[in-house]
């Protein structure tokens, strides 16, 4: 790496010895990133922030706010925005998106302009045409994990979508993540269904790994008129209930019922 030597007597300065201190300073930082992710192109800094700002029942599409962050692109810092897409699944790809331009056009003594900065900018979308460059966001490590596994340190099982039809307009995320002896779900959804409910309410139908029928010994919650009522979860035949009967004091639909539960499953 060439470093600048500074003398006394006025040493003239060029903008040869500029592009110097820029190359040293983003050389250093690519070869310590590099070294701390084991070379990953590219990766979050953090976990992509968002959360369900409204659902259109009738378009049948779900808008979401996602939050700023920024990520690492061989080396080179992209930060974007926040903003707010609307998605007719949460299983949409989402796109970072990374745009270039040469901006600051100066005129030089040759009487040529030319662009002196390239400005990199990034932002969410479901759209990547007329990006530089893209990728989706659920495939983008997160730089924690990626030191993590480059120290040598076993890293816990992540999240992953369960594959679900939602039953009386409930919408939201249904995970679960598998362990060495268990399956952990972690259940996050509402309806916007007024429609009166006898009986026990069916939430979703799913795939996927799990057993076919359970009974939750975590316990849900509600808030009504007359306190808090709490609940399991049961499945037959992969249809999952909350075992609540309807209606019960101010509780008569969907929409007064919200689930938000993480549990464990034998396997």
């Amino acid at each position: 790496m060439n470093r600048l030597k500074f003398n006394e007597g006025g040493q003239p300065m060029y903008v040869d010895d500029l592009e110097t201190l820029q190359e040293n300073d983003a050389a250093s930082m690519r070869q310590l990133l590099e070294a701390l992710t084991g070379g990953v192109k590219a990766y979050l800094l953090a976990d992509i922030k968002a959360e369900i700002v409204s659902v259109d029942v009738d378009k049948s599409t779900t808008t979401g706010k996602f939050y700023g962050g920024t990520a690492v692109v061989n080396g080179e810092f992209v930060a974007w925005d926040d903003v707010t897409l609307v998605l007719q699944s949460w299983d949409d790809p989402i796109y970072l998106c990374i745009k270039r331009q040469e901006t600051d056009n100066r005129v030089f003594e040759d009487g040529q302009t030319r662009a002196c900065a390239v400005e990199t900018k990034g932002y969410l979308s479901t759209d990547k045409s007329g990006a530089t460059e893209s990728y989706c966001i659920y495939d983008l490590p997160v730089m924690k994990k990626l030191v993590r596994k480059s120290i040598g340190i076993e890293d816990e099982p992540s999240y992953k979508q369960l594959k679900v039809t939602f039953c009386n307009g409930y919408t939201g995320t249904v995970m679960y993540k598998e362990m060495e002896e268990m399956y952990r779900i972690k259940v996050n959804i509402r309806s916007t269904s007024n429609e009166e409910v006898t009986g026990s309410i069916a939430l979703f139908y799913y795939d996927g790994v799990l057993p076919d029928a359970f009974v939750t010994s975590t316990r849900g919650y509600v808030q009504t008129e007359n306190g808090v009522q709490d609940y399991s979860l049961s499945s037959f035949e992969r249809t999952v209930r909350a075992d609540v009967s309807l209606p019960f004091d101010d509780v008569d639909r969907p929409s007064a019922l919200p689930i938000k539960m993480i549990f464990d499953l034998p396997k």
